[in-house]
């Protein structure tokens, strides 16, 4: 099981007709226990989101496609495994971004529309495994998304400890 098939099911209607998303743990699992399992490491991708309001609809982009317009490009149905979900959060003091790749390759994301203040960043492989985390000026930073992965950017919210 990759990270986004237990993500994007979590985040989907979070903010828009939910305030919080549930996973089904049973803490009688040592792959739970552990923290191996793909949900104990979404949990962890999608902390911070209960009672944020959705900014927009999510938008679903296609990297290398895309028209002039609102809508994503029309592609081929062999194309529709280069699609990029992305969310933004907001509560009074925070913004959370997540950028979700369900595709097959890798991709280059830049989140833009933050303040000029900092936020904490955190890239997950498929696996849920964190591979870069840090802080920075997100308008200045692309990242690589690779296939199955997750970015969060969070502003205003005390970098995460582990």
């Amino acid at each position: 099981v990759r990270l986004v098939d237990v993500a994007l099911p979590l985040v989907a209607d979070l903010g828009d007709n939910s305030t919080v998303a549930l996973a089904d743990i049973n803490l009688a699992d040592n792959e739970f226990l552990s923290g191996d399992h793909a949900a104990v490491r979404a949990l962890r991708a999608c902390r911070g989101l209960a009672g944020k309001v959705l900014l927009e609809e999510p938008e679903k982009m296609f990297s290398e496609h895309e028209s002039d317009k609102k809508e994503p490009a029309r592609l081929p149905e062999n194309k529709q495994s280069q699609t990029i979900y992305f969310y933004t959060y907001r509560s009074r003091e925070e913004i959370t971004a997540m950028a979700i790749n369900i595709g097959t390759d890798p991709q280059v994301v830049a989140i833009q529309g933050f303040d000029e203040q900092e936020a904490s960043f955190e890239l997950y492989d498929h696996r849920g495994i964190v591979i870069s985390e840090g802080v920075n000026q997100p308008d200045r930073e692309n990242f690589t998304l690779l296939p199955g992965g997750i970015l969060v950017l969070r502003q205003g919210t005390p970098i995460p400890t582990k």
